[in-house]
Order: structure tokens, then C-alpha cells, then sequence
């Protein structure tokens, strides 16, 4: 028995002894350096790629059977590019591995990676081949294998899983990794483009499957070029890792990445991203929390979960916080319009929830913060590949007005330049050929109004109310507007708001199925103020009063002289106790007068406006032109009745008003009042919108006064002169023998 305990203690020490003596003198032995050739032959049968190794390689056992791999200088180059510059280049590459715990318990150690220098040029040439498709690699004859027929059927057998393997998934343990000047690079010759991962640098603490640990790296992203924009983001990323192999689950906690930004024209800026990661591959879930983007004191921020990513499920809320978005453009030097109002976009804030898949989004509690104004929301999206909306929105107020921009001035010219240029465009009419401005004016006019493609798309319903709103100055309340589109079948009903102690309702139909859209037009204006409104607008009370007015409007076309041209339609319009300020019905009349007698102007109020009790006017629309026979106006002072068109094609109007003064309005010191009730006064509106004319046919007027004053005279001193025994016909015939006199001096 103590013979055979000596001969197996023996038999341990010898095949320690040489088991610890392959350790030592294997790697002396086994010079890995000896096959560098053999490994470059097989790499080029293989791939098509050389492989030079001018470093050495460095293999290492250690009784624990740590297996220690260094690779110094490699370089990878592609057979069909002539330049010389490596595909691939590195300076060191080390590993160290256990291969007991693989052996025992199916667990793979790695106790080390590390990774230097490492170089990568991607090159798409001008024909478009890329260096990294190699040549066809080349092929040896091999003996024959047997066909499955041929093959042992105990070969063909799966392996038998023994009791210590079934159910065991593989784990991983890596220890530091250490990786160092990495660059990729990657230039496309045909597009002139280079974009660059430059100096990539990554460490990891010890790696454990299911245990956390830290990563951080920092890379540094270019790109430039010809036909690319020189663009430079510095990055630094520091996150905790978590993953499971076997629950095949993947956790990224504490994401913190920044990332300095620098493009030419614009200034240095930074971006941020924090937030937490998780990942289920088996599930295919993944769960973003407390996710926040940020630059500056912009923020975005989201929690999100996402099921089953191959056919998504997704809920999850979306905030903004308030910040100012007009500093933001300007410290990043992004464009913006120069707004006439200094608060424009200095508040702003939004904040939602969604929930949805690929079918169907759907965006609820939508908060927006916009200089002041609130607005709270709804919105559904249905099958984003064919996509119908539903938008709801509700504002406390909107100032539109806040928004306006600033018009960039035009220099002004010389008076010999615009002397000149006078002279440009009268030859130019002379010639037949239209002036520069004209054309463009001609050309802007021949743009769509209608983007008819995009909306014979287009799906929608929208619901929006506004308690108060200012538009081009003036003020609304209640606003409400609806709209809907489907097949090229918009409507726009109603749209409904208050507005100076009056109300306005309008029902829009766009049909744009056709060649030619088709545009209905259906409006009411019930007791509007429209003094204050055009106070509002413009500036000026041009026209003071209550306006009632209805349209009823049908157009076809797709720019606006089609639309003014095929115009066809009826209009009725109401103006109580109105004045329209560029309307001097008296002040004409008297001037008038005082130019046919010879006499002096009449000193009258400047700019005396004609006011009256109520303006009536029906009319009809017809290719454009707007016609009316039935325009009525009364005051204490004035009757007034007219009719004519108004030429919305060619902006011609053209009036013709007659005007009764019902009582005596000028006083003369011999005669007293100047009577003018007794005659009609023709007084004419006429002219380009730019340049209308006002003017009054006063003469057959006096004519006849003149002609009654004096018939009243003679009348009485031809009574004077008569006996009281003549006979009333004689007296009839002096009187027509008068007429027919006055008639001879004054004309017809």
C-alpha cells in the first residue's frame, strides 16, 4: 500500500513537473512570431485583405492557466487600394484570459483588454468602390468530404448535454478595459465629404455580469470637406452599466453626456443628455426615465416605455420648462425675423402626454406657455402612413400682433436715379416691354394661393377656441373656428367671433378634386363699430357707423386674379348712423358753386365728412365686378341715391350719386339761405382705387336757380304793371313767353 501511495505521489510530481515545464518552456519553444507569414497567407485566402505584423506577438500561460495575448503593430490593407494608407493600423493590442473557469463552469474571464492607437480609414473613391471591399479572396482545393450519406451517423449525432451543462447559460467576467487613440475616419471622394470619430478613449471598471460598473469615455467628432459643413463636437459620456446575460437585460444608469459644439459661423455652444436606460432584448422593452436634453436653458425632458420595439407600444410625458426662446436663437446665432415687439418668444413652455403604436398616436394633455397666453390640448394622429388628424386647442388669449416683424427698409435712390429710372419705364412702355418691377409684380401674383397636392392629402379635423385675440390691431373675443378636410373637401364652419359691440360669423367650402379649386364664401357682420376697428388697423376712422353686411361668394382658380375674375355673388350692406370721411358731398357742392359764379371759395371746415343716418346697398358679383342700383342714404341734411360698379379686376370704381339737400345750407346776405331742395345734384365717384375722384355737376344746378330767381322777379314787376281786370290766360302766356327768354339766355 506505501508503494502505491509513492508511485502515485510520483506520477502527481512528474506530471507537475511537466505540466509546469510546458507553461515555462512552450512560449520559449513556440515562437507565435514564427507564423506571422502563415497568418497573413490565411488572412489574404480568407478575406482578400494583407495583414502585416511588423510587431511582435507575445503569448503567455501562467499555472493558473491565464492566458496573456499582446499583438504589437498590425496593419490591415485593402489589395485594391494603390494610396498605401492602411484600412486598419494598431499599435497594441492586449488580452488576458482564464480558461479554467471556462473549462469548470462555463464562464468566460477576461482579466484585461487593452487597446492603443488603433487607426481606421474608410475610403469611397470617386467611382464609388469602397477600400474595404476587398478582392475575391483566393481558394485552395480541398479533399473531398463525404456526402451526408457517407457520414458516420455517430458523427452526425447531436453532443449529449451532460448534467452540469443543461440549463446553464454562459456568464461573462471581464476585468479593466482600457482602450486609448482610436480613430476612425471615413472620406467619400464623390461627395467630397470627411467625417471623423477622432481619439476615442473608453475605460470600464471590473465587469461582472449582473453587477454594475462604470464606463467613461471621450471621442471627439468631426466633419469637413468640400460639400460638407466644418462641424466639431467635443464628447464626454459617464454612465453605471448593468447587464444580464442571461435575463439578456441591459441597464444604463446615471447618463451623463455632454457635448461641446463648434460649427463655423456659429458660436461655441454645449449640449447635454442625462437620464436612465433599460433594455429587455427578450422582451424587446425599453424604458427611458427621467431623460432630459439640454443646451443652454433650454431643457427637454421625457419618461417613456416602449413594448415589444419590433411592432411598438409606447406611452409616456414630454416637458419643456419655460425659458426664452428669442435669447436662445440669439446666443446660438440661429435665424429668427426681427419682431416689432420686443416680447416675442421671451416665454415659452409646453408640457403632454402620449400614448400609441404604430397605427395610431394619440397626444393628451397638452399645456402650452406662449408669452403669456395659455392654451390646453388634444391631438390624434391615425395611421401615420396615410394620416388623419385631430387637433384640439383652447387659448385664454393670442396676440398675433406680438409676433409682427420688421420689413427690411429699401435705400433710397437719387432723384437722378428715380429721374432715370422714370425714363427706364416710359421707354419701356413705349417699346412694349414691361419694367423690371412689373414683371415681378406680374410674377408674384402667378403663385399658387392653394397648395392643392398637399391638401387633396390631407385628413383633418381642427377645434379652436380663443377667449381674446388681437389681429392686425384689431380686438376679437370668442373666437371659435372650426375646420375639417377629406378627399380635397375642405370646410372651414364656422368661424365665429365678437368684436365692437358687433359679431361676425363665416362659413369657407374648398373643393380642390378638380382641375381648378372651387371656393365658396358664406359671411355676416352683424353691428360692428367699424370706426374704432379701422381706428385699430390702420390708424384712421375713415368710415364711422354700425356695419351690418352678408356675402354669399363663389370663385374657382388657383391664384388671385382667377379668383377675383371667376368671383360671382350677392352682397348686402348696412351703415347706421355712419360718416365716411372722404366723402365731401357739401364742401364740393359749395366749391363748386363759388367756381361758376366767379366768387371766392367758400371757407368751409378742412375735410368736412359727410355723415348719414343709414347707408343701404344691395348688389350683385359678377366675373369680378361688383354692381349695385338701389344705393340709399338719408341724414337730416342730405338724401342720396346711386348707382355703379365697382371693378375688383382692373380696381376701378365708378359712382354716380344723386344728392338732394333738404334745406337751406348757405347764407347770403341779400337772399338768406340758398335753397337746394328743390334740384337733384349729380355728384360722381370715379377713378383707380389708388386715386379715386370726387366730383359734382353743379351747373345745370345754378343754371336753374338762377333761371327761377329771376322768372319770380319778373313775374312780380310784370303783376305790378297790369291791371286787376286782365284775364287770367294772358297772364299764362306772359309767363311761358318768360320761360322761353330764360330758356334763350341761359341755355337749355
Amino acid at each position: 500500500m506505501k508503494r502505491l501511495i509513492k508511485w502515485a505521489g510520483g506520477i502527481l510530481v512528474v506530471c507537475g513537473t511537466v505540466f509546469l515545464g510546458l507553461i515555462i518552456v512552450l512560449p520559449m519553444v513556440l515562437d507565435p512570431n514564427d507564423y506571422k507569414d502563415k497568418i497573413s497567407d490565411q488572412v489574404y485566402k480568407q478575406s482578400g485583405f494583407r495583414l502585416e505584423i511588423p510587431g511582435d506577438i507575445t503569448l503567455q500561460i501562467s499555472p493558473r492557466l491565464d492566458v496573456l495575448f499582446s499583438l504589437g503593430q498590425i496593419q490591415v490593407l485593402s489589395t485594391l487600394d494603390s494610396s498605401g494608407i492602411p484600412l486598419l493600423s494598431s499599435e497594441e493590442v492586449q488580452v488576458e484570459l482564464s480558461l479554467l473557469p471556462l473549462i469548470k463552469d462555463k464562464r468566460l474571464v477576461v482579466q484585461g483588454v487593452q487597446l492603443h492607437g488603433v487607426y481606421c480609414s474608410l475610403v469611397r473613391d470617386t467611382s464609388g468602390r469602397g477600400n474595404w471591399e476587398a478582392a475575391a479572396p483566393v481558394t485552395t482545393e480541398v479533399a473531398s468530404s463525404p456526402t451526408t450519406e457517407e457520414k458516420n451517423p455517430v458523427d452526425s449525432a447531436p453532443p449529449v448535454q451532460g448534467k452540469d451543462t443543461v440549463g446553464k447559460s454562459p456568464t461573462l467576467e471581464l476585468g479593466a478595459v482600457d482602450i486609448s487613440r482610436l480613430t476612425l475616419r471615413y472620406e467619400d471622394q464623390q461627395e467630397k465629404k470627411i467625417y471623423e470619430v477622432k481619439n476615442l478613449s473608453l475605460q470600464t471598471g471590473h465587469v461582472l455580469d449582473g453587477q454594475s460598473f462604470h464606463l467613461q469615455s471621450k471621442f471627439l467628432i468631426t466633419s469637413s470637406g468640400k460639400n460638407n459643413s466644418a462641424l466639431s463636437l467635443d464628447n464626454s459620456l459617464d454612465t453605471d452599466i448593468t447587464f444580464i446575460l442571461s435575463g439578456k437585460t441591459l441597464q444604463l444608469d446615471n447618463i451623463a453626456f455632454h457635448s461641446s459644439v463648434k460649427a463655423l459661423g456659429l458660436p461655441d455652444s454645449s449640449v447635454e443628455f442625462a437620464g436612465n436606460l433599460f433594455v429587455d432584448l427578450e422582451k424587446k422593452n425599453v424604458s427611458l426615465k427621467e431623460l432630459q436634453l439640454s443646451s443652454g436653458d433650454m431643457a427637454i425632458r421625457l419618461d417613456a416605455e416602449i413594448s415589444d420595439y419590433s411592432a411598438p407600444v409606447f406611452k409616456g410625458k414630454l416637458l419643456v420648462p419655460e425659458f426664452s426662446l428669442a435669447a436662445f436663437l440669439t446666443e446660438n446665432k440661429l435665424p429668427q425675423p426681427v419682431w416689432k415687439n420686443d416680447s416675442a418668444l421671451q416665454q415659452v413652455g409646453f408640457s403632454c402626454e402620449f400614448a400609441g403604436s404604430m397605427e395610431e398616436i394619440a397626444v393628451s394633455s397638452i399645456d402650452v406657455l406662449l408669452d403669456g397666453a395659455h392654451g390646453t390640448g388634444n391631438f390624434v394622429l391615425v395611421d401615420p402612413s396615410n394620416p388623419a388628424y385631430d387637433f384640439t386647442m383652447h387659448f385664454d388669449r393670442l396676440d398675433f400682433d406680438s409676433y409682427a416683424t420688421v420689413v427690411p427698409e429699401i435705400e433710397s435712390v437719387s432723384t437722378d436715379d428715380t429721374q432715370e429710372d422714370a425714363q427706364v419705364k416710359e421707354s419701356g412702355k413705349e417699346s412694349g416691354k414691361e419694367s423690371g418691377a412689373v414683371a415681378v409684380k406680374k410674377a408674384s401674383s402667378l403663385e399658387p394661393v392653394f397648395p392643392v397636392e398637399s391638401l387633396r392629402k390631407l385628413q383633418f379635423t381642427i377645434d379652436l377656441s380663443v377667449d381674446a385675440m388681437k389681429l392686425k390691431g384689431a380686438d376679437l373675443s370668442q373666437v371659435e373656428l372650426k375646420a375639417s378636410g377629406k378627399d380635397g373637401q375642405l370646410q372651414l364652419q364656422p368661424f365665429q367671433a365678437k368684436l365692437y359691440d358687433g359679431s361676425i360669423t363665416a362659413a369657407v367650402n374648398l373643393n380642390v378634386q378638380g382641375k381648378l379649386p372651387d371656393l365658396s364664401v358664406k359671411g355676416n357682420i352683424d353691428h360692428v363699430q367699424i370706426g374704432p376697428l379701422l381706428n385699430d388697423m390702420t390708424g384712421k376712422e375713415e368710415v364711422t357707423g354700425a356695419a351690418v353686411l352678408s356675402l354669399d361668394l363663389t370663385t374657382k382658380g388657383n391664384v388671385k386674379e382667377q379668383l377675383i375674375r371667376h368671383s360671382n355673388g350677392k352682397m348686402e350692406l348696412a351703415l347706421q348712423n355712419g360718416v365716411v370721411k372722404k366723402l365731401h358731398i357739401l364742401e364740393v357742392v359749395r366749391q363748386a358753386k363759388a367756381i361758376y359764379e366767379k366768387q371766392p371759395l367758400v371757407q368751409t371746415a378742412k375735410d368736412e365728412p359727410t355723415g348719414f343716418a343709414r347707408i343701404d346697398a344691395i348688389g350683385t358679383i359678377k366675373d369680378g365686378v361688383f354692381e349695385n342700383t338701389d344705393l340709399k342714404a338719408e341724414s337730416d341734411l342730405l338724401k342720396v341715391t346711386g348707382a355703379g360698379k365697382v371693378d375688383l379686376v382692373h380696381e376701378y370704381i365708378d359712382y354716380l350719386l344723386k344728392v338732394s339737400v333738404l334745406r337751406g345750407v348757405d347764407r347770403d346776405l341779400k337772399s338768406g339761405k340758398s335753397e337746394y331742395s328743390k334740384f337733384v345734384i349729380p355728384y360722381r365717384i370715379k377713378g383707380e382705387f389708388s386715386d379715386v375722384k370726387q366730383e359734382a355737376d353743379v351747373v345745370e344746378l345754378f343754371k336753374a336757380e338762377a333761371s327761377s330767381l329771376l322768372m319770380n322777379e319778373l313775374q312780380k314787376q310784370f303783376k305790378t304793371d297790369k291791371t286787376d281786370g286782365e284775364e287770367n290766360g294772358e297772364e299764362d302766356s306772359s309767363k311761358s313767353l318768360i320761360e322761353k327768354g330764360l330758356k334763350g339766355l341761359f341755355g337749355n
